[in-house]
């Protein structure tokens, strides 16, 4: 359950068709149905997700439509944004349905920490929640940041870099998996083992 739902669907037979019906259950056991929803996601922050007619678009708490959908695809919303896929092109809206970055991304991750991991032209880079570029995107591969780290890769070879780009464990590993509880697990050839954020072994 997130902010007091959790998102049920089953196969239903409507008229002479076969089709995935989405709703949603509270705590309590009450059920609603929306028969006219393509897909519905998970509560973040207070909105979740639906898809109606191949547009997406947010309901509330309440299950109500508080964004109308209208864009071709879409993310849930962390720290207050959620990425919007409009012609083809990635940026962030606020729950008040504000353009707040402009979509000109090939893709956006959700924000944490406040950096959002884009991509474009098939490079990877940072930006913060004002739309500023932190770190262009110049890496192969780059993951959300975690415990104040990121884990990017270049050249076939994982490090780590802080929220402000600068590369703080050396490009080193041929796998690389983010920090938890001040430890990475990391790869190399085919031996795993762990980090801490000196990038002591």
């Amino acid at each position: 359950f997130r902010d007091g739902y959790c998102v049920i669907t089953y196969i239903k037979k409507i008229r002479k068709s076969i089709r995935w019906v989405f709703g949603y259950i509270d705590q309590s056991g009450n059920v609603q149905i929306f028969i006219h929803l393509d897909s519905a996601s998970e509560f973040n922050e207070g909105l979740a997700r639906i898809k109606i007619n191949d547009n997406y678009g947010y309901i509330d708490t309440s299950l109500r439509e508080v964004i109308r959908p209208k864009f071709d695809s879409a993310a849930n919303f962390k720290e207050g944004l959620a990425g919007v896929k409009i012609n083809k092109k990635w940026g962030f809206i606020n729950k008040n349905e504000d353009i707040i970055i402009s979509p000109v991304y090939t893709y956006v991750n959700q924000f944490c920490e406040g950096r959002g991991l884009v991509e474009l032209k098939n490079k990877y880079g940072y930006i913060n929640n004002n739309g500023e570029v932190i770190v262009s995107p110049h890496y192969d591969i780059a993951t959300d940041f975690s415990e104040g780290f990121a884990a990017v890769r270049m050249h076939d070879k994982w490090g780590y870099i802080d929220r402000s780009g600068n590369l703080k464990i050396d490009l080193l590993f041929d796998r690389a998996k983010s920090f938890y509880e001040g430890l990475a697990a990391v790869c190399i050839g085919d031996k795993w083992g762990y980090i801490n954020k000196q990038g002591d072994i």
